[in-house]
């Protein structure tokens, strides 16, 4: 009896949320049509040629007033037709190795019954890859059977989950998920400049209140951590300028929540 063969790919519906992303937009969404059966893009007030540039690859395209990250990505997933589904940011690239590796092994491990595939990411400053600090692998659940899955609130970068038979709640990462070997490529931020900018604005605006004392022992702490113990110190310069953003974020959150006149805002 011949073997079966099996198929190297589900039918996958992709998401991407977009704003103004013209700059990354075009090499992820040509990445993307290279394996996703369906393509839609959620955009929420571009102004630049993101849209137009979205027309090119995706089958869909909607637009809608922003509500939040979470139920951005809830309604996202409400869109989505098949039973598989993956989240790809727009300044995120599916590259060809990682397509492959999909290819490769995600017919197989349907098999083995996995219901969410994760994937190693290589976060960039410009096209510098950054490997130390605690940036990588970075691991993201990003292909994930709809039914089972749904998006974490009250974060901001929102986090998948699917269900855990055995444990019975949901989990980021479970024996049910197969890690994947061949790294997503993120490209947030142009340079080191932009990375400061974004950090000490959701600092500002995504603040809780904290005290002294867990300002100074996280701000000094986090520095150590990422600098020293992930190795930050390898990335020469570069890695000491990350670490102080990520520990002066820290202090710039507690400096904003004890200001007598700050009023407590959630980032949308």
């Amino acid at each position: 009896m011949a073997a079966t063969q099996v198929k190297e790919l589900p039918d996958i519906s992709v998401f991407v949320i977009t704003r103004d992303d013209s700059k990354t937009i075009k090499r992820c969404l040509k990445q993307l049509v290279k394996f996703a059966t369906e393509v839609i893009v959620i955009d929420y007030g571009s102004e630049d040629s993101t849209l137009r540039i979205a027309e090119k690859y995706a089958n869909k395209i909607f637009t809608k007033q922003w509500c939040g990250v979470y139920q951005m990505k809830k309604f996202a997933l409400s869109l989505c037709n098949y039973s598989w589904v993956m989240h790809v940011c727009a300044d995120e690239v599916v590259t060809d190795r990682a397509i492959d590796d999909m290819k490769k092994k995600i017919g197989k491990q349907l098999a083995n019954n996995k219901v969410g595939f994760s994937f190693p990411r290589r976060f960039h400053i410009g096209n510098t890859f950054i490997r130390w600090g605690g940036f990588y692998p970075d691991k993201q659940l990003r292909l994930f059977k709809k039914n089972i899955a749904h998006f974490r609130g009250l974060c901001m970068d929102e986090s998948v989950e699917v269900w855990d038979t055995k444990k019975e709640r949901y989990l980021t990462q479970s024996s049910s998920i197969y890690a994947l070997g061949e790294d997503i490529y993120y490209y947030p931020f142009k340079d080191i400049k932009e990375m400061e900018d974004y950090h000490f604005f959701n600092a500002e605006v995504g603040f809780q209140k904290i005290s002294f004392f867990a300002a100074v022992v996280g701000a000094y702490g986090c520095f150590i951590e990422r600098f020293i113990f992930r190795l930050g110190f390898l990335g020469g310069g570069l890695g000491f300028k990350i670490a102080k953003i990520k520990a002066m974020s820290i202090w710039k959150q507690y400096k904003r929540a004890s200001d007598p006149n700050s009023a407590i805002k959630k980032f949308h």
